[in-house]
């Protein structure tokens, strides 16, 4: 299967993984490395100039095997971003608008963490903390070049 790009909707907008799903992209390069392999397609429910849904299948450089969906077409408001994990080890399930709930974990020798991960607004706690960071020239706690340039590349590559 020939991978799907259409190149001019990348540079009107970027499309839903860039604008809504970088966050993700960026978490699984950071879990699981760079991708090797993408295949996909996209739908523009909105009639937007860019695609709103997009469904891709990434293959990493470890061998791990994945799917990623995202969409801005949800009705009324954000409704729910999900990661399960699926290992040799043990498997976890992270839903919540912000993958701030812990809906299932068994893995071998770690307990489940007994965090409180309420968030008190839609964009979760972390925006501040960066603010923080960056006030702070706290440089230490952002990615180096590589891994900014990786992520970059990884939305590349499955974007649409």
């Amino acid at each position: 299967m020939p991978k799907i790009v259409h190149a001019k909707l990348l540079i009107t907008d970027g499309g839903v993984f860039y604008t809504q799903a970088s966050h993700y992209v960026d978490m699984i390069y950071f879990l699981f490395g760079k991708i090797t392999n993408a295949y996909g397609v996209g739908g523009r429910m909105r009639k937007f100039e860019v695609y709103d849904t997009v469904s891709a299948i990434c293959e990493l450089q470890n061998g791990t095997v994945g799917a990623l969906n995202a969409t801005v077409s949800v009705f009324r408001s954000n409704y729910l971003t999900e990661l399960t994990v699926i290992g040799e080890k043990g498997t976890i399930r992270l839903s919540g608008t912000n993958l701030n709930r812990i809906d299932f974990w068994d893995v071998n020798d770690m307990e489940k963490p007994d965090k409180d991960f309420t968030i008190d607004h839609q964009y979760g706690k972390c925006h501040d903390t960066m603010y923080e960071y960056i006030v702070q020239k706290k440089w230490d706690m952002f990615p180096n070049y590589e891994g900014v340039l990786n992520g970059i590349q990884l939305m590349e590559r499955i974007s649409f």
